[in-house]
């Protein structure tokens, strides 16, 4: 589930939660969002990951996240919180979308934030 997301004006990132298993529509409604914001917004994001299921994605989900790569473009995602195995299949995911290098997991926000504030080395 993707219950909570939006824009954070004062950090300049997308935030998202995600609780239990996202379904596609789920993503479709996050990834429209996403779609409607100017291109110099969809740079980064902080995605919390503490409450998602070992399962994150249905196969369709998955499918989905990894063929719409250039939907949801992005310089660099910190994935924040999960366990050991949550944070193995998100990094299996990333991989798929080819964002693996752009991806960092954080055990605190503040953390996270620092690594996002650092320039996206090319």
């Amino acid at each position: 589930m993707i219950p909570e997301f939006g824009y954070d004006e004062e950090r300049n990132l997308i935030w998202v939660k995600l609780i239990g298993q996202v379904t596609v529509e789920e993503y479709q409604h996050f990834a429209d969002f996403v779609n409607s914001l100017p291109r110099e917004r969809k740079m980064r994001y902080l995605v919390d990951i503490s409450r998602m299921d070992n399962s994150l994605f249905d196969r369709k989900t998955r499918n989905m996240v990894s063929e719409s790569t250039e939907r949801i473009p992005g310089s660099k995602i910190a994935m924040l919180g999960g366990s050991p195995i949550t944070r193995m299949i998100a990094k299996t995911i990333v991989a798929t979308m080819g964002k693996l290098h752009e991806t960092g997991f954080f055990k605190t926000e503040e953390k996270a934030i620092t690594w996002l504030d650092r320039e996206v080395k090319s």
